[in-house]
């Protein structure tokens, strides 16, 4: 079974309510909900404010689940959406570093742990490759 693109749907089942009814308190159509869940659109910051807040949970619990060893993000989509989920998990830990935050500082914000992110990946992957390199000199000194 496929990985689901969010965990909207469980959290709506979780509180007992339908499509329509989640909908109705986050103030859209259910078409708009079906697209959600299925991930035929974009779980953006403005989606998960509302839909955290409706079904009663944390923003970053509506991203679906990773494993305990996550490898980084091998595009920068991957990185923002991974550093809007840090972001999001940071805020619940010490929401007033958020407190007064515009859009546009939110977002700045992101691209600045997504940045970092990506920098932490390259780094990995070029001590991965020394150590890929050493590895094989010793190996063809061996034969």
């Amino acid at each position: 079974m496929a990985t689901p693109p969010n965990r909207i749907r469980e959290w709506r089942e979780v509180r007992g309510l339908s499509r329509r009814a989640l909908a109705e308190l986050i103030g859209c159509h259910e078409s708009q909900i079906v697209k959600l869940e299925a991930g035929e659109r974009s779980l953006n910051t403005r989606w998960m404010s509302r839909l955290a807040l409706a079904l009663e949970v944390a923003a970053a619990d509506l991203l679906p689940e990773q494993p305990d060893t996550v490898a980084p993000p091998a595009t920068a989509d991957g990185a923002m959406r991974m550093a809007i989920e840090l972001i999001y998990r940071r805020m619940e830990r010490r929401p007033t570093k958020f407190e007064g935050l515009s859009a546009a500082e939110f977002a700045d914000e992101c691209l600045n742990l997504a940045r970092d992110l990506r920098a932490l990946r390259e780094a990995q992957d070029r001590n991965n490759e020394t150590d890929d390199n050493a590895d094989g000199k010793g190996e063809a000194e061996g034969t």
